[in-house]
């Protein structure tokens, strides 16, 4: 098949290059020689000129000689074999046939016909006898008809064979596109996609470890980070340069950060390490921004110490739920599920259980925002290291008025010491839980393993 190809190409070519040749014979030698006769001139001009064959010829073979000039580069791409097996291809077969029948024409009809007519032109030219020119004038007037034949079989012939590669080429292309963008789509489902992703770091580039991260969905290229003891970071590019938030506060220790979907200028900010850990750093309870950071203004919760997360109604700025760790190092009551309606000036507990109990985790449900998720975690650190403990009377809570009542979830659930949650954006009836679950080790000693 790819030597039929080649075979097609070349005669393309070549067809091309006869049909420009022909053309500039015709205009540039045949029409003057003629010209020179008048006995001949006023036929073999006006069968020239209502042809339009001097203008016609020529364009067609450069237009031929441009399509072989497309078909090697269709060859180079590495086409050749499917542009064969096809349908198109073997249209293609077909227009390459046409094209041989009016090379040949070309060929054998009318460039000789063309020649001889050339040289009676001269012969007449010089003035024979009588009887000579009545003979040459026969002979031309018969060879015109061949030439004019000919070359219009050679022009029928070639307009259908351009015809036919144009269009087996093109529908070859698209077949072929087709095929390719098909098989891409059909190797894309197969990667998996998480192969794909490296990690890079962007910054910013401090000592601490990073605790918490808030994005924009309103503003894609608009990220904020925080550290413990490190303040608040903003990046406005996409994480390429950050820029400090907090510094002119009285804490640095920053444990939960969240943007208001319904306001992106309004940010919440829960102080505190955030994670329990022998070395940490308390905070001084909850911050507030509505200039998107420019400015802050303190809430409350000062003794919570340490504020895990902070969740915002996706609908009402104003209301928010705040999970609080509190003292890490013993007993207060200012833990557990707090809920505020007017925008952080007033906190209530809505879910408490004692003084050790933290309040870890905490989700409004995207679609219902009456439904609230949270969990608590039964803990209290040391100052020697691995004399912590933890209990396992913990777990999953649910509340669907709007945070008021609780009911804990058990169903398909084992004894939960400690536990963080996420809703499906997609599906809000689709909850995880990442837990740390009860052992015969845990569930007696209360040491969180």
């Amino acid at each position: 098949m790819h030597a039929e190809f080649l075979v097609l190409r070349f005669v393309h070519i070549v067809f091309g290059i006869v049909w420009v040749g022909s053309g500039v014979f015709t205009a540039f030698f045949l029409i003057p020689a003629l010209a020179a006769n008048r006995q001949l001139m006023p036929a073999v001009m006006e069968g020239l000129q209502r042809r339009r064959m001097f203008i016609i010829v020529p364009t067609a073979g450069l237009l031929t000689i441009l399509a072989g000039v497309r078909l090697l580069w269709i060859d180079s791409a590495g086409f050749a074999e499917s542009y064969m097996q096809t349908g198109p291809g073997r249209t293609f077969s077909v227009g390459g046939t046409a094209a041989i029948i009016a090379l040949l024409l070309q060929v054998f009809v009318s460039i000789p016909a063309g020649v001889k007519l050339g040289v009676i032109a001269a012969q007449l030219a010089a003035s024979p006898p009588a009887n000579e020119r009545d003979r040459l004038s026969a002979e031309a007037e018969r060879l015109r008809r061949r030439n004019g034949m000919g070359t219009l079989g050679a022009v029928l012939f070639g307009l259908f064979a351009a015809s036919a590669m144009a269009i087996a080429r093109y529908v070859c292309l698209l077949i072929l596109s087709l095929a390719i963008f098909a098989s891409a789509v059909d190797a894309q489902s197969l990667v998996n996609p998480t192969l794909e992703m490296h990690w890079r770091h962007i910054g910013p580039f401090r000592a601490g470890r990073g605790r918490a991260v808030a994005g924009v969905p309103s503003q894609p290229n608009t990220f904020y980070i925080s550290f413990d003891n490190g303040g608040i970071w903003r990046s406005t590019d996409f994480g390429s340069n950050w820029f400090p938030l907090f510094d002119d506060q009285p804490t640095g220790s920053i444990g939960a950060i969240a943007v208001a979907p319904s306001d992106p200028n309004i940010i919440y900010v829960g102080s505190g390490a955030g994670i329990i850990r022998p070395d940490l750093a308390t905070g001084d309870g909850m911050y507030k921004s509505t200039d998107a950071g420019k400015t802050w203004t303190h809430l409350g919760l000062r003794n919570s110490q340490m504020i895990a997360y902070i969740e915002v109604d996706p609908k009402n700025s104003n209301r928010l739920f705040v999970a609080a760790l509190g003292h890490p190092y013993g007993p207060n009551e200012e833990r557990g599920i707090f809920r505020s309606t007017d925008g952080g000036q007033t906190f209530e507990k809505v879910l408490y259980k004692d003084e050790y109990t933290s309040g870890n985790d905490v989700r409004i449900d995207p679609a219902n925002p009456n439904i609230v998720y949270a969990t608590l975690w039964q803990q209290q650190q040391s100052f020697i290291e691995g004399q912590g403990f933890g209990g396992a009377a913990n777990g999953v809570f649910k509340s669907t008025d709007g945070g008021t009542t609780w009911n804990q979830l058990i169903n398909g659930l084992p004894g939960v010491i400690q536990a963080n949650i996420a809703i499906a954006p997609s599906n809000s009836k689709v909850i995880y839980a990442l837990a740390a679950t009860a052992t015969p080790t845990n569930s007696v000693t209360g040491v969180v393993n």
